[in-house]
C-alpha cells in the first residue's frame, strides 16, 4: 500500500499530467508515459504509449447518482503501440508491441 500526502501530488489542465510523488501518467492524446515505482524502490514500470487512431468520445449519458448529472467517456487511444521496461531488483525486462 502506498500513502502520498497532497503535497506530494500534483494535477494539471490542458493535458493529462498527474503526479503522485515519484509516480506519474501523462499525455496529450497522442503519445503516453507512465511511470510506477513501489516506496521500497524494489520495482520500477515504464510505459510509453503512441495512438495509432484517432480518439473518440462516444457521448453523454445520464447517470442515476443524485451527485452526477452526466458523464462521458473518452476512448484516448483505442489503438496503439506500447514500449516499455519493468525493473525488478537487478533484473530488467523490456518490452515493444
Amino acid at each position: 500500500m502506498m500513502t502520498i500526502l497532497d503535497k506530494e501530488s500534483n494535477f494539471k489542465e490542458g493535458n493529462c499530467d498527474v503526479q503522485y510523488g515519484n509516480n506519474y501518467f501523462r499525455g496529450n492524446l497522442t503519445d503516453y508515459s507512465v511511470h510506477i515505482e513501489d516506496p521500497q524502490k524494489q520495482f520500477t514500470i515504464d510505459l510509453n504509449l503512441h495512438r495509432e487512431i484517432s480518439s473518440w468520445r462516444l457521448g453523454s449519458a445520464f447517470a442515476q447518482r443524485s451527485d452526477i448529472q452526466t458523464f462521458t467517456w473518452l476512448c484516448a487511444a483505442p489503438k496503439g503501440e506500447v514500449n516499455g521496461f519493468w525493473r525488478y531488483q537487478d533484473k530488467k525486462l523490456s518490452f515493444h508491441g
